[in-house]
This record gives structure tokens, sequence and C-alpha cells, in this order.
């Protein structure tokens, strides 16, 4: 086999090794809290810190099963086990190392439950399908929607997703009907996937805790990561699981189903669940251009500069004083930037700016090479010069706004500025309002303590985009206005 480069390693398969002394710590948290496994599997092994691990851990366990596609790390995870097994108080366990792919692997050949209880232990690549297909990876599952999300959600990033979201998925239905456990290394939005699917499925799960590593120091990884410990067992069933800040901590929070809703914190859920259930109130994001060193300039003086450092000087009608997700985390947002909006709704024709504003056209066709570039296929059949998400609605005098990337709920009122409307990137959400009076009691009770508890019981702060236009409607905007008695 031809040696790859560390770094595409890491970016190809999501190889991020476990280190031993975290693999131990991991194992000292299953061995106080789950059935001493009589087979212990670990599917991609590599250098194989958690296999060893575990046997330290069981040292009763009789069969040990480690797979990995690499064969140089096999060597030295069957190296590392067997000087554990060497030192183990007992040495009867069946040892089982091979070189194979999981997505090509016969699982039922291992027998896996011949032994049961099972334990499958691992760390799966942090990687996901879209940046294995840069690369031209052939490490990937079978193509599917398996989070089933719908057209328009796929096409702008819904369909994106991590390797190791596939192969939990697999391994959560080995446990159909059996008894055992799951214990897996990964980004904490995979295991809340995860676990929505399990308790969609109606799976046999007992019990799950979320234990949060911090990556950055275990692996130099700038990501949310957490150990995913799920218990399995057909007697019971559970759709809650409790969330602690690190292996050694415990903590009362726990993220779970409630209906058909995932939930961030049940307690909290449980105290404004009177809330739920949105009243029609329709929330909408900024506008999607995909280009902002064209579609973005500053004022300067009679002229615009954009992103690429450019002075220019264009008709005003087009462009509209913007803000972005970073000016509303400020306790006042005032637009930095204008946005070029080329079309007042999706699909219009844009060519007839070249008689209404000529300078604009002008400026446009400089920059076509950047603009047909974009890759998303919502500009795809479009006029040249496209944006997204625009409509009446985004040209409203006055909008109740939030960030997107906000960890805290925090509503703004925006207005017209420069005698403008005010329009936003595609991080924001709006709801618009006919008038200032009511988007500023709109803006006091979405401020209100029942409101923000409400969202934050349904926000994980760990996500790209905690806010959503989605989370946003949940909101039974009727409901809030009688219980803070504010007149719309």
């Amino acid at each position: 086999m031809a040696k790859r480069s560390r770094g595409i390693d890491k970016l190809q398969y999501g190889d991020f090794q476990t280190p031993i002394d975290l693999a131990r710590r991991i194992c000292a948290v299953l061995s106080e809290s789950i059935d001493a496994p009589c087979t212990v599997l670990e599917p991609t092994c590599g250098q194989g810190s958690l296999l060893a691990a575990a046997a330290e851990a069981f040292p009763r366990a009789q069969r040990i099963i480690g797979l990995d596609r690499n064969a140089s790390y096999l060597k030295q995870a069957r190296s590392r086990l067997n000087a554990i097994l060497a030192n183990a108080r007992t040495t009867n366990a069946e040892v089982t190392l091979c070189e194979s792919d999981f997505f090509k692997t016969d699982w039922q050949k291992h027998r896996l439950f011949f032994q049961p209880p099972l334990l499958v232990i691992g760390n799966p690549p942090w990687v996901t399908n879209s940046s294995l297909a840069t690369v031209e990876s052939d490490n990937l599952p079978n193509k599917s929607n398996i989070n089933g999300v719908r057209g328009i959600d796929a096409i702008t990033g819904g369909g994106n997703f991590d390797i190791s979201e596939s192969m939990l998925l697999t391994m959560v239905r080995w446990f159909d009907g059996q008894r055992g456990a799951l214990a897996m290394l990964c980004k904490s939005a995979v295991a809340r996937k995860v676990m929505r699917n399990a308790w969609a499925r109606q799976a046999n799960v007992a019990r799950a805790d979320l234990f949060r590593i911090d990556a950055k120091a275990e692996f130099g990884a700038s990501v949310d990561a957490a150990l995913l410990l799920v218990q399995f067992s057909p007697e019971k069933t559970s759709c809650r699981c409790h969330v602690h800040p690190s292996l050694e901590e415990s903590s009362g929070q726990s993220f779970g189903k409630v209906g058909d809703r995932l939930v961030a914190d049940m307690g909290l859920y449980r105290k404004q669940q009177h809330l739920a259930n949105g009243s029609g109130a329709r929330w909408r994001s900024g506008i999607k251009h995909d280009c902002a060193r064209v579609m973005q300039l500053r004022r300067e003086g009679q002229q615009f500069q954009n992103g690429l450092n450019e002075l220019v000087e264009l008709e005003s009608r087009f462009l509209y004083p913007m803000l972005k997700a970073s000016d509303l985390t400020k306790a006042q947002p005032i637009p930095r930037y204008w946005m070029l909006v080329p079309q007042q709704f999706v699909g219009q024709e844009t060519d007839r700016l070249a008689k209404l504003a000529p300078k604009t056209w002008a400026y446009l066709n400089q920059h076509a090479e950047a603009l047909r570039s974009r890759a998303s296929v919502v500009y795809r059949g479009k006029p040249d010069y496209s944006v997204f998400g625009v409509g009446k609605y985004s040209f409203s005098r006055w909008k109740v706004a939030i960030s997107g990337l906000a960890k805290v709920p925090n509503f703004h009122v925006v207005g017209p500025h420069q005698r403008k409307p005010t329009v936003f990137d595609d991080t924001c959400y709006f709801i618009t309002c006919d008038h200032v009076r009511r988007a500023t009691n709109l803006c006091r009770v979405l401020n209100s303590q029942p409101a923000v508890e409400f969202f934050k019981s349904l926000m994980f702060t760990d996500e790209k985009r905690p806010i959503t236009a989605k989370l946003l409607g949940l909101l039974n905007m009727d409901n809030l206005l009688n219980e803070t008695s504010v007149v719309s």
C-alpha cells in the first residue's frame, strides 16, 4: 500500500487517533456504567488505543474484535493489544483483528451477539461526505438522504452529513432486540442526530449519556465533541439523554424527545411548553448572494468600496443598507455595509438594470465571472446575477430581527436607514411589521423571559446556526402575547 501523507489522511478519513490516556478515562466511565461485556468490538480501531483500554477495563471479555482499513494501523493495534493481554488477569479472550472497510464489511459473519452483552466502542471518522467528495474518496456509505431532508434544505446544505453519523446509525440497528452498549467519540451534533433517529425508530434505548470532550486539548480539533454512551435493553426504553460537562462530572441537564420534537433542555421546555406550536407567524431569512466581495459594499463619500478594494460609482436604486448576524449581536445595530440587490423577487429578470441603472449593470458585468461561478444550485437556470431569499418582505420598512448565529436569543427592532429599508444577509432571520409601534411591542415580548426560556429550551448552541426560521416558527405568538399582557 502506497504511503499517504498525514494531512490527506486527516482530511479524507477524518483520522484523529484517540490518545491512550483519554481511552483509559473513557473505559473507566464505562466500567462504572455498563454491564461487563462478553464481546468488545471496535469497527474502526485505528492504532488500537480504545480497544486496548477496553481490554484493560474488562479483563473477562471473551471476544475482542477490531477492524480497520489501514493495515499499518492494525499492526500497531495488535502490538498494543498483545502487550495489554499479556499482563491481564485473565488471557482467555479470543482476539480478531482484520483489515476491512466499515461500509463493505459483512457484520453478520462476526456473530456480534453470539456472546452478549456486546460493547461497541470507537472513534469513527470526523469528516463529512462533502469533504470526502473534494478529494474523490471512496470512503463513503451508499448515497442516500439519511436524514430525510426536504429538497430545498438538501440543496442549501441540509443534505450534508458526517460519515460517523452513517456509521453510528448502522451500529444502533445492530442492537435491535439485543442487550449491550454503544460508546462512541463523535461530534455533539452527530450524537443528537443519532439519538433522534433512534428515538424515532423506537429503538430499545435503556439509557443515554453524553459526556463532553475537550477536542482541542485531546485532538487539536476545534469542534464540539463528546462521548456518546447508549445502553440497550429489550425490556427498557427512554427518550432522554443525560448531558455531562466532562467524563468526570455529572449534570442535571438533559436533551431528548418530547412528542415528535427534539428538545435541548427538557426541564426548561416542560416549563414553557405551553408556548409551543406556532400560530402562523412567518419568519424569513435574509438575502443569499454568495459573493460578498462583489455584492456587499462600504460607502466612501459619493462612492462605494467592494471587497476587492475597488472604488466604484453606482446608482442608489438597487443598493440597500444591510445588517449581518454580527451586527445583530450589538446593543444598537447600525448598518456598516450596503447590499446590491438586483431583484425584487426570485427569478426576476436582471437585464432591466441596463436601462434602469447602467452603472450598476456595468459593474455586475465587470464581475460576471465571480458571480457565475457561485456553486449553489439555487442560481442554476436563473437570470444572471440572481440572488435568493428575496421578496416583497425583504423591503418592508419595519422588521424584528435576530442573528441566526446567536447563542442567546436577542431580538432587535430594525427600521429604515438613510430613508431606505434595511435588508439582511442570509445569516439573519426576521418578521415584518407594518408600523414601528407593532415592531416595538413584538420585540418586547420576544425578549421577555418566557420567550427567551422557550427558545433556549430548543436551541443547541454548538450548532452552526443555533437559531433558524423553523425554530422561531415553533413559538405560539398569540399565547405569548396573552401571557405577557402586551397589546400588539
